[in-house]
């Protein structure tokens, strides 16, 4: 018996179809934005709930911007209090500053995404 699919015609969300259609199926969407420095930036880090590695990501984002920043961050803890999500948002001053910051967060142990 074969499984109902989706209106894609692929079982799922997304999917099927050639670029063409694709593009056709989100008729709002247009080229992405490029951003004009300085500006305010957010990141997010999900990482494992732990003390001394939030203090490591804090101090990371003090070293690339000011403690302000850390400062106001906000934490979203998971269900089970496992894991973290922070958001900071930065002044960030051009795309390599971004860059910086992104290779450093990452060569973390204990943080699993950067966003």
């Amino acid at each position: 018996m074969a499984r109902p699919r989706g209106r894609t015609g692929r079982g799922g969300i997304g999917g099927g179809g050639s670029p063409d259609q694709r593009r056709a199926m989100l008729p709002g969407m247009s080229a992405p934005e490029t951003l004009t420095f300085p500006c305010a930036y957010p990141i997010k880090v999900v990482m494992r709930a732990d003390a001394q590695l939030r203090a490591a990501v804090d101090a990371i984002f003090i070293r690339h911007g000011d403690a302000a920043v850390a400062a106001a961050a906000s934490t979203r803890q998971s269900a089970q209090g496992n894991f973290s999500g922070v958001t900071y948002t930065i002044q960030a001053r051009d795309a390599q500053h971004i860059a910086a910051l992104f290779a450093d967060l990452k060569e973390l142990p204990g943080v699993l995404m950067v966003l």
